[in-house]
């Protein structure tokens, strides 16, 4: 799924007033902004979660070629809620910039893969405080406390 042709939105700046100067804009990081983005997004909060991460379980499936393979998803009072695929995990160098940046996607130029927006791995913030990401990538298991602080 393509979001936006880059090409029309190349410019990191806006043209303010008769002055015709341009400032550079971005996001803010404000805790506000982060809140709205995590939890006041969604209608939903449990369903757009589940709902994402099994998306995200299943483009990963479709990277690693293995969609002859179920996706898990265990359910219990002592793990809670484990969603596992089996595709190629994340890079150590990608989780924060997956995880930690609003916005941001790794999906974005890939027509093949749902999202695009980069908000779907951050969706558990909806229902949850914190959560867990375990990657298998080459053959090394990494596990990352997704927390907010």
């Amino acid at each position: 799924m393509e979001v936006m042709n880059s090409n029309e939105f190349e410019e990191n700046s806006v043209l303010i007033g008769q002055q015709l100067a341009t400032q550079a804009f971005g996001v803010s990081n404000d805790p506000m902004l982060m809140s709205m983005l995590s939890t006041g997004l969604y209608q939903f909060p449990l369903k757009t979660m589940l709902q994402e991460i099994s998306f995200n379980a299943w483009d990963a499936h479709r990277m690693g070629n293995c969609q002859d393979r179920p996706i898990d998803v265990y359910m219990n009072n002592t793990t809670g809620l484990i969603i596992r695929d089996y595709g190629p995990g994340i890079s150590p160098d990608l989780i924060n910039e997956i995880y930690c940046i609003y916005g941001n996607s790794t999906k974005r130029d890939d027509t093949g893969q749902t999202g695009g927006f980069g908000l779907g791995s951050k969706s558990p913030f909806a229902y949850t405080n914190s959560f867990t990401v375990t990657s298998h990538f080459e053959g090394k298991k990494s596990m990352y406390l997704i927390k907010r602080s």
